[in-house]
């Protein structure tokens, strides 16, 4: 079972969601061809953490057209 942080009424509940089938084997090529083609990804550190600041809106979008061009239609 799948379960996700959603607010409903300004109040944080978690959501779960059954039977969702999704592959997300591909995301990790996604973000570095967005981080690539962008240049939208800002790396720094946050302590002694290596972290990476990206923008959501234009990475959705940019997946919502790589994940046609680029995944194998079963």
């Amino acid at each position: 079972m799948n379960q996700a942080p959603i607010k409903i009424d300004g109040i944080r509940h978690w959501a779960q969601f059954k039977d969702i089938d999704y592959d997300s084997s591909d995301f990790s090529a996604i973000g570095d061809d967005f981080e690539r083609e962008t240049g939208l990804v800002q790396r720094g550190k946050i302590g002694g953490a290596e972290a990476l600041l990206i923008p959501q809106k234009e990475l959705i979008d940019y997946g919502a057209l790589w994940l046609p061009a680029h995944r194998k239609k079963s």
